[in-house]
C-alpha cells in the first residue's frame, strides 16, 4: 500500500485521498506501537536480568555467612551441663539460634553465639552474633546480652515459591529426615529466595544449601 502510494505521488499533484491519508496513518501507527513495545520488552528484560545479577551476588554473601557458622556450630557446655548446639525456641522457620566455636577476633578456643532471622519491617535478613566471656577457672563461658547486628540484604520469601514451599530453614537428623528435637539436630537445610518477600517475583534469586553440622557430627548425637 505504501509503495503504490508514492508511486501515485510521483505521477500526479493531487496528494494522497482521505481513504490512502487514514490508511497511511494506520500503518504507521501500527509500525510505532510495534517499535515502541519491543523497546519496552526488552528494558524490561534489561532490567530483571541487572536485578537478577545483584540479588545473586547478595544472596551468595548471605548463605556464604550462614553458612560459615552453622559449620561451625557445637554443643555449649555449662555447669549445669552440656547444651545442644541449639535450642527449642531457637529452631525456628525463619529464626534460628545456635553456639558456634567461630573467632573472627582473636586465637582463643571462645564460643559465640548466632542468630539468624527476617526482620518483621524490612524482610531483610539479619545476622546477630553475641560475644562471650570465658573463666580462666572454670572454663565456662557466658555471652553477653547485647549482640553485633549485620544487615545481610534482602528483601527475603519465606516460605520460597517452590513446590511444595519451603520455609527458610529445615532441621535434619541423621538420617537425613526433618525433626524437632534439638539434640537430634545435624544438619540444617537453607532455602534462601533473596531479592523480593514475594515469592517467585522477577529478578528473584534462590539458592539451597544443606550444611553439615561438623562438629556435632564428629562426637555423635541423637537420630531422633
Amino acid at each position: 500500500m505504501i509503495i503504490t502510494i508514492a508511486r501515485r505521488l510521483r505521477r500526479r499533484d493531487e496528494g494522497l485521498g482521505l481513504v490512502e491519508l487514514v490508511v497511511s496513518s494506520l500503518v504507521g501507527l501500527i509500525i510505532l506501537v510495534t517499535a515502541g513495545a519491543l523497546l519496552i520488552s526488552a528494558t524490561r528484560a534489561s532490567n530483571t536480568q541487572a536485578l537478577s545479577d545483584i540479588n545473586a551476588r547478595g544472596a551468595t554473601t548471605a548463605m556464604n555467612a550462614m553458612s560459615r557458622y552453622l559449620h561451625a556450630a557445637t554443643t555449649y557446655p555449662t555447669s549445669a551441663g552440656t547444651l545442644p548446639a541449639f535450642t527449642s525456641t531457637g529452631m525456628g522457620a525463619t529464626d534460628i539460634t545456635f553456639y558456634a566455636y567461630v573467632n573472627l577476633v582473636s586465637t582463643a578456643a571462645q564460643p559465640v553465639k548466632v542468630r539468624y532471622y527476617i526482620d518483621s519491617t524490612t524482610k531483610n535478613l539479619m545476622e546477630q552474633l553475641y560475644s562471650s566471656t570465658c573463666s580462666v577457672t572454670t572454663g565456662f563461658c557466658t555471652f553477653s546480652p547485647t549482640a553485633t547486628t549485620i544487615n545481610l540484604g534482602g528483601p527475603v520469601a519465606s516460605p520460597t515459591s517452590d513446590t511444595p514451599p519451603a520455609p527458610l530453614f529445615v532441621y535434619l537428623n541423621a538420617g537425613g529426615a526433618q525433626t524437632t528435637v534439638a539434640s537430634a539436630v545435624q544438619s540444617v537445610q537453607i532455602n534462601l529466595e533473596y531479592g523480593s518477600a514475594t515469592p517467585g517475583a522477577p529478578g528473584n534469586t534462590h539458592l539451597t544449601n544443606t550444611v553439615a553440622l561438623l562438629n556435632i557430627g564428629q562426637f555423635g548425637g541423637d537420630s531422633s
